[in-house]
């Protein structure tokens, strides 16, 4: 029977690993969260030089949006990278109360949305985990991103999925509601 060796703590190593804890509690909003939000969002959707993304995706296909929804300006932005159009209005508590209130505060949400029928054509009935792995990648890169500027996250798998989908405008549509991420201060 082999012994394992436990790998001795390389120096200054732990500090580049650890992450803030989860927040469920968050300041008000203002216009400097709505900002550092929209940065964070534009880092993670858009593409570096080479025109990579920071996510990887099953066959390139990246079928999962992001909406990211502003406590203080109440728009909601389609996060694509540096240009992130409005494409609504919505009061960001209907999105807090659609998370089961779990969350106090005002902070800015991004909704994740899938696209099955796009990884269910090449792939199947595996298509279906391939969009909730992309999801999840997309949705580690983003509190990635928040800790480096400055903000607090929360990742929420636990809400409602219809009424989400019909604030956001999405019911009949071929979008499912993934993940919701708060980030605030």
């Amino acid at each position: 029977m082999a012994t394992l060796r436990v790998p001795r703590q390389q120096p200054g190593r732990r500090p580049a690993v650890a992450r803030p804890a989860s927040a469920r509690r968050f300041g008000p909003a203002g216009p400097d969260v709505d900002a550092a939000a929209r940065q964070v969002t534009g880092e993670v959707f858009g593409r570096d030089r080479d025109g990579r993304r920071a996510y990887p995706s099953a066959g390139g296909l990246y079928a999962v949006r992001g909406h990211l929804v502003q406590s203080h300006a109440g728009a909601v932005l389609a996060c694509a990278g540096d240009e992130q159009p409005t494409v609504g209005v919505i009061d960001a508590g209907a999105v807090r109360e659609h998370a089961f209130a779990q969350v106090t505060g005002e902070p800015n949400w991004v909704v994740l949305t899938g696209r099955q029928p796009h990884y269910q054509e090449r792939y199947g009935l595996r298509g279906y985990r391939y969009l909730l792995l992309e999801a999840g990648h997309l949705a580690q890169c983003l509190l990635d991103a928040a800790a480096r500027a400055g903000l607090r996250a929360l990742p929420v798998g636990a809400f409602d999925d219809e009424g989400l989908a019909e604030t956001l405008g999405l019911r009949g549509a071929d979008q499912l509601p993934l993940y919701l991420i708060a980030l605030g201060r």
